[in-house]
């Protein structure tokens, strides 16, 4: 029965088949977002170490006491409107950008 539905069913339905090039162009957004996400100047994320490369050393106090609540100024910042659409129109110019690189 199973086998009968294998043969007959390219027939009615249009299946989409996985395509390789696909999968790598999601896989490489992927990459891109969680890249361009990862360089927030947020204490928990990796841009707050290159932006503690360059404040001054009278902020350095004040810098370490905010570490402990940056988590939840992430969650909160993730969650207005405005914040998502200029954080996705970032993801989506490093993307084209480096698209354009390797077209």
């Amino acid at each position: 029965f199973m086998l009968g539905i294998k043969h007959v069913a390219p027939l009615y339905i249009d299946i989409p088949t996985p395509n390789f090039l696909d999968f790598f162009k999601t896989a490489a957004y992927v990459n891109v977002m969680l890249g361009t996400f990862n360089l927030l100047p947020i204490p928990p994320l990796d841009g707050s170490h290159i932006l503690h490369a360059f404040i001054p050393a009278r902020w350095e106090y004040a810098y370490r006491r905010i570490q402990p609540f940056s988590i939840i100024f992430l969650i909160v910042l993730l969650m207005i409107p405005g914040f998502q659409t200029f954080l996705l129109s970032a993801i989506m110019n490093v993307y084209a950008f480096l698209q354009s690189l390797v077209m």
